[in-house]
């Protein structure tokens, strides 16, 4: 993996990133300035170069190789909230989690999904009562909002 700050030259063939409407999928605006970690593979089918955002909330990309450039097919992003719940891997801060590929990436399901993990025990079993669907963006807005991850 290859860090680099997103201002490199070298980031200009994944310039698809920046014509994707990121508000519709409920995605933040990708920071202009700032490291970036850039990860290639080989060995996979589903996509060929990954770029990944550190901070909160942290991000994915996935791009497909068309000859000539990057091109977008999705990416996730992950909301740390404040508040702390027990799981099995312990003590953690609660999340939102959503993800949208326009192709199945990397073993997630084509389209949108979103997911919380946490103490609310109300979003948290929401996909459990409905099998196979996520959580609908409305659902998740006042709680990024309450985070302060949206105006």
């Amino acid at each position: 993996m290859q860090t680099m700050n997103l201002d490199d030259p070298a980031l200009q063939r994944f310039a698809s990133m920046y014509s994707v409407e990121r508000s519709q999928y409920g995605f933040t605006p990708i920071p202009k300035t700032g490291p970036v970690s850039l990860s290639r593979t080989i060995f996979r089918d589903d996509y060929d170069a990954m770029l990944h955002f550190r901070g909160n909330p942290s991000r994915t990309i996935a791009f497909r190789w068309d000859g000539k450039a990057y091109q977008w097919l999705g990416e996730q992003e992950i909301f740390e909230g404040p508040r702390m719940w027990d799981t099995s891997d312990g003590r953690r801060h609660e999340w939102i989690t959503i993800t949208f590929y326009k192709e199945a990436v990397n073993h997630n399901f084509q389209g949108l999904g979103i997911l919380y993990f946490g103490p609310d025990e109300e979003l948290r079993r929401m996909p459990n009562e409905r099998p196979n669907l996520s959580l609908k963006l409305a659902e998740v807005e006042p709680l990024l909002k309450k985070w302060g991850f949206r105006k």
